[in-house]
Protein backbone atom coordinates (compact mmCIF):
# COMPACT_ATOMS: atom_id res chain seq x y z
CA UNK A 1 0.00 0.00 0.00
CA UNK A 2 2.99 2.54 0.90
CA UNK A 3 4.48 1.85 -2.79
CA UNK A 4 0.99 2.33 -4.29
CA UNK A 5 0.41 5.38 -2.07
CA UNK A 6 0.77 8.00 -5.03
CA UNK A 7 -1.37 6.21 -7.41
CA UNK A 8 -4.27 5.19 -4.78
CA UNK A 9 -4.44 9.01 -3.74
CA UNK A 10 -4.67 9.94 -7.61
CA UNK A 11 -7.30 7.36 -8.55
CA UNK A 12 -9.80 8.80 -5.04
CA UNK A 13 -9.22 12.30 -6.60
CA UNK A 14 -10.18 10.64 -10.04
CA UNK A 15 -13.22 9.43 -8.65
CA UNK A 16 -14.60 12.23 -6.40
CA UNK A 17 -14.16 14.51 -9.85
CA UNK A 18 -15.95 12.23 -11.95
CA UNK A 19 -18.38 12.00 -9.10
CA UNK A 20 -18.63 15.72 -8.70
CA UNK A 21 -19.10 16.30 -12.59
CA UNK A 22 -21.48 13.73 -12.98
CA UNK A 23 -23.69 15.15 -9.87
CA UNK A 24 -23.04 18.53 -11.43
CA UNK A 25 -24.27 16.96 -14.79
CA UNK A 26 -27.46 15.54 -13.52
CA UNK A 27 -28.21 18.97 -11.13
CA UNK A 28 -28.24 20.55 -14.37
CA UNK A 29 -30.40 18.30 -16.52
CA UNK A 30 -32.73 18.23 -13.81
CA UNK A 31 -33.12 22.12 -14.07
CA UNK A 32 -33.26 22.27 -17.31
CA UNK A 33 -30.06 24.38 -17.79
CA UNK A 34 -28.48 23.78 -21.16
CA UNK A 35 -24.19 23.24 -21.37
CA UNK A 36 -23.15 22.78 -24.67
CA UNK A 37 -20.64 20.48 -25.39
CA UNK A 38 -18.43 22.61 -28.03
CA UNK A 39 -15.77 24.83 -26.11
CA UNK A 40 -16.25 28.69 -25.97
CA UNK A 41 -13.18 30.89 -25.91
CA UNK A 42 -14.73 33.86 -23.86
CA UNK A 43 -11.88 35.91 -23.76
CA UNK A 44 -11.35 36.10 -27.63
CA UNK A 45 -14.98 36.61 -27.89
CA UNK A 46 -14.83 39.99 -25.34
CA UNK A 47 -11.60 40.67 -27.13
CA UNK A 48 -13.37 41.65 -30.39
CA UNK A 49 -16.44 42.88 -28.93
CA UNK A 50 -14.50 45.69 -27.26
CA UNK A 51 -12.65 46.42 -30.68
CA UNK A 52 -15.87 46.62 -32.34
CA UNK A 53 -16.77 48.59 -29.69
CA UNK A 54 -13.93 51.11 -29.34
CA UNK A 55 -14.18 51.68 -33.22
CA UNK A 56 -17.75 53.08 -33.41
CA UNK A 57 -17.00 55.28 -29.93
CA UNK A 58 -13.96 56.77 -31.83
CA UNK A 59 -16.30 57.14 -34.48
CA UNK A 60 -18.52 58.61 -32.29
CA UNK A 61 -15.90 61.13 -31.16
CA UNK A 62 -15.00 62.13 -34.57
CA UNK A 63 -18.31 63.16 -35.70
CA UNK A 64 -18.52 64.89 -32.48
CA UNK A 65 -15.76 67.40 -32.94
CA UNK A 66 -16.48 67.65 -36.03
CA UNK A 67 -20.35 69.15 -35.21
CA UNK A 68 -18.41 71.38 -32.43
CA UNK A 69 -16.11 73.06 -34.68
CA UNK A 70 -19.41 73.43 -37.30
CA UNK A 71 -21.56 74.86 -34.67
CA UNK A 72 -18.54 77.12 -33.39
CA UNK A 73 -18.16 78.33 -36.70
CA UNK A 74 -21.22 78.91 -37.02
CA UNK A 75 -22.14 81.12 -34.10
CA UNK A 76 -18.21 82.91 -35.16
CA UNK A 77 -20.18 84.29 -38.73
CA UNK A 78 -22.66 85.25 -36.39
CA UNK A 79 -21.13 86.88 -33.75
CA UNK A 80 -19.25 88.79 -36.54
CA UNK A 81 -21.86 90.33 -38.90
CA UNK A 82 -24.13 90.76 -35.54
CA UNK A 83 -21.19 93.42 -34.43
CA UNK A 84 -20.43 94.57 -37.78
CA UNK A 85 -24.08 95.56 -39.23
CA UNK A 86 -23.58 99.27 -38.58
CA UNK A 87 -20.60 98.94 -40.78
CA UNK A 88 -19.98 99.90 -44.47
CA UNK A 89 -19.46 96.96 -46.66
CA UNK A 90 -15.76 97.77 -47.39
CA UNK A 91 -15.37 98.22 -43.84
CA UNK A 92 -17.24 95.11 -42.89
CA UNK A 93 -14.53 93.26 -44.96
CA UNK A 94 -11.65 94.69 -43.26
CA UNK A 95 -13.11 94.00 -40.14
CA UNK A 96 -14.01 90.47 -41.25
CA UNK A 97 -10.10 89.71 -41.95
CA UNK A 98 -9.09 91.21 -38.67
CA UNK A 99 -11.71 89.02 -36.76
CA UNK A 100 -10.34 85.53 -38.66
CA UNK A 101 -7.12 86.02 -36.77
CA UNK A 102 -9.01 85.85 -32.89
CA UNK A 103 -9.26 82.53 -31.23
CA UNK A 104 -12.60 81.55 -30.43
CA UNK A 105 -12.88 79.74 -27.11
CA UNK A 106 -16.50 80.63 -26.59
CA UNK A 107 -19.80 83.10 -27.52
CA UNK A 108 -19.40 85.36 -24.98
CA UNK A 109 -15.44 86.23 -25.48
CA UNK A 110 -15.57 86.42 -29.15
CA UNK A 111 -18.26 89.06 -29.05
CA UNK A 112 -15.99 91.13 -26.72
CA UNK A 113 -12.85 90.83 -28.89
CA UNK A 114 -14.98 91.84 -31.60
CA UNK A 115 -16.53 94.97 -30.50
CA UNK A 116 -12.43 95.64 -29.20
CA UNK A 117 -11.73 95.07 -33.10
CA UNK A 118 -14.38 97.23 -34.01
CA UNK A 119 -13.68 100.24 -31.94
CA UNK A 120 -10.04 100.00 -32.04
CA UNK A 121 -10.02 100.52 -36.08
CA UNK A 122 -13.08 101.93 -36.93
CA UNK A 123 -13.71 104.58 -33.60
CA UNK A 124 -17.79 104.55 -32.39
CA UNK A 125 -20.05 105.30 -34.66
CA UNK A 126 -21.69 107.44 -31.79
CA UNK A 127 -19.69 110.49 -32.49
CA UNK A 128 -20.62 110.41 -36.01
CA UNK A 129 -24.19 110.21 -34.98
CA UNK A 130 -23.90 113.27 -32.95
CA UNK A 131 -21.99 115.80 -35.32
CA UNK A 132 -24.85 114.50 -37.43
CA UNK A 133 -27.93 115.59 -35.41
CA UNK A 134 -25.85 118.59 -34.62
CA UNK A 135 -25.85 119.55 -38.16
CA UNK A 136 -29.70 118.62 -38.66
CA UNK A 137 -30.99 120.18 -35.60
CA UNK A 138 -29.34 123.22 -36.90
CA UNK A 139 -27.37 124.38 -34.02
CA UNK A 140 -23.81 125.25 -32.76
CA UNK A 141 -21.95 122.92 -30.56
CA UNK A 142 -21.07 124.35 -27.05
CA UNK A 143 -17.64 124.82 -26.43
CA UNK A 144 -14.60 126.72 -26.21
CA UNK A 145 -14.92 128.18 -30.03
CA UNK A 146 -12.69 131.32 -31.00
CA UNK A 147 -14.10 134.05 -32.47
CA UNK A 148 -13.29 133.34 -36.15
CA UNK A 149 -14.21 129.94 -35.35
CA UNK A 150 -18.06 131.42 -34.48
CA UNK A 151 -18.26 133.07 -37.52
CA UNK A 152 -17.69 130.43 -39.40
CA UNK A 153 -20.38 128.67 -37.82
CA UNK A 154 -23.10 131.55 -38.00
CA UNK A 155 -22.37 131.87 -41.49
CA UNK A 156 -22.76 128.00 -42.22
CA UNK A 157 -25.99 128.34 -40.35
CA UNK A 158 -27.41 131.07 -42.11
CA UNK A 159 -26.45 129.30 -45.44
CA UNK A 160 -28.30 126.62 -44.79
CA UNK A 161 -31.36 128.52 -43.64
CA UNK A 162 -31.50 130.07 -46.97
CA UNK A 163 -30.85 126.94 -49.21
CA UNK A 164 -33.51 125.40 -47.02
CA UNK A 165 -36.02 128.03 -47.11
Amino acid sequence: MKENEIALERGIKGEIAEDFISGLKKLFAEHYIDVPDEKYNVLEEQSTKIENLEKKLNEQIAKNVELNKSNSDHKRVEIMAEVANDLADTQKEKFAKLAEEIEYSDAEDFKKKCETIKESYFGKKTEAEDIDDVAAAGELPSGDLTNAMAAYAAAISKTKDIKLS
